[in-house]
């Protein structure tokens, strides 16, 4: 089956199209001031969630390998020093947890208790931003994680409540 999605890249007026190898569904996601494309591919006789990421460098690409017990995952941004967020999927199509990748330390989950994370953007000093989803108005925590440290969590107040502010 030949590939259904494409990706693209549109410069100077012009389009040029891009296909993982092998993959019925490429998408181009996000890119950095140094031209690094990242992106998300799907193989054929995988579901939807099973989508592997990769970078694009010119013409070389790269698969991104995913942590233990991931069947997916989704990128959403990278920066300019090269660091990637987005979204790992686990056998349930419908529970999915942010990420955060650096070639040197690999994909770490943004996990929280009892909530899912999902980033939506990183700047240049590792800031993520994105939203937790959670089941009830009650307090929990939040991840602080940079790449060069593992991650941790925190617990603020419930909505409403004072906070302190970094």
């Amino acid at each position: 089956m030949a590939n259904q999605w494409h990706g693209f890249i549109y410069m100077n007026g012009a389009y040029t199209s891009y296909d993982y190898p092998g993959g019925k569904k490429t998408e181009l996601v996000a890119v950095n001031n140094a031209g690094t494309i990242v992106g998300q591919v799907l193989f054929p006789k995988l579901p939807f969630y099973a989508q592997q990421l990769f970078t694009l460098n010119g013409s070389s690409s790269t698969l991104i390998p995913l942590p233990s017990g991931a069947k997916g995952a989704v990128t959403v941004a990278i920066n300019n020093n090269g660091t990637i967020v987005g979204n790992l999927y686990t056998s349930n199509p419908d529970y999915f947890t942010g990420f955060v990748y650096t070639p040197s330390i690999g994909m770490v989950p943004l996990t929280t208790v009892g909530a899912q994370s999902s980033p939506t953007g990183i700047n240049d000093e590792e800031l993520i931003v994105g939203t937790i989803i959670t089941n009830s108005l009650e307090s929990f925590p939040f991840w602080t994680c940079t790449p060069q440290t593992a991650c941790s969590l925190e617990a603020k107040p419930a909505l409403g409540a004072p906070h302190k502010t970094h």
